[in-house]
């Protein structure tokens, strides 16, 4: 088995930070809510007595709060579905790498990374005798359509109700190019090989009908890919150990 040197995601991040806002805005719709009757009473009892709307205009101003409140809470839902779904597919795929590889290959799960303006965000990370495998995952459904070049991929599923949509994509191999030029950049500051840095997009989706040089493999089809690259030049134990230290300092690598 592979090692896995990082395995929390940035996703799961996120999804607790969703969780904690929206548990929050629970409590402050409640609150609203409550205070937006209260005020409608009194308002109403003002303005019979008094001719007075201020009361109502308050009770208006935090019914307003409440609706964009719960606009919000909705929003935090559906980012929460999505977010879901796409740590399911990783988790997947690391699991896959950890038991499909043998022990001379390191996998790094969700990993920032910063050089100069280029910034990556990036889903793995796998480094081995055959060089650094950069691997963006979507865990996309339905049927897609596309190539190297297009700014945006097609996909074609059902929706919920049962009706056929066709929603626009950004092309995920252009994205992961931009990682991978982060990678190298940053070894080839350091004085390293650069040229065995290879590019790969896995997506869940059998039917594809994607033109590209670039590899896009389903999930069963990647660490197959990753065993039978050929590199420029095979890497000791020390060169990989120096190439993770490089890219990941924070990692403790024996």
């Amino acid at each position: 088995m592979a090692y896995v040197l990082k395995q929390e995601h940035n996703l799961t991040k996120w999804l607790k930070s969703l969780s904690r806002e929206s548990a929050a805005l629970k409590y402050i719709m409640a609150a609203e809510a409550v205070l937006a009757c209260f005020f409608i009473f009194a308002g109403i009892f003002s303005l019979i007595k008094n001719q007075s709307y201020s009361l109502i205009a308050v009770a208006a101003v935090l019914s307003f709060f409440a609706v964009g409140h719960w606009l919000k809470q909705y929003e935090n839902f559906t980012k929460t579905k999505h977010i879901k779904h796409g740590i399911e597919g990783e988790e997947k795929n690391s699991d896959r790498l950890e038991r499909g590889l043998d022990n001379d290959y390191f996998i790094i799960n969700d990993v920032d990374l910063v050089f100069g303006r280029k910034k990556s965000q990036i889903d793995h990370i796998v480094v081995g005798p055959n060089g650094v495998f950069v691997i963006e995952t979507k865990n996309w459904r339905g049927e897609l359509f596309g190539n190297e070049t297009d700014p945006a991929w097609t996909q074609i599923k059902e929706d919920k109700n049962g009706n056929t949509v066709e929603i626009k994509l950004g092309n995920p191999i252009a994205q992961n190019l931009r990682h991978v030029e982060t990678v190298k950049a940053i070894l080839q500051s350091h004085g390293l090989d650069s040229d065995d840095v290879f590019s790969v997009v896995v997506v869940n989706n059998k039917n594809k009908n994607i033109s590209s040089q670039t590899p896009v493999l389903l999930p069963n089809e990647m660490v197959e890919y990753i065993k039978w690259t050929k590199s420029q030049h095979e890497f000791s134990s020390q060169e990989i150990s120096k190439i993770i230290e490089v890219i990941f300092p924070d990692i403790k690598f024996q």
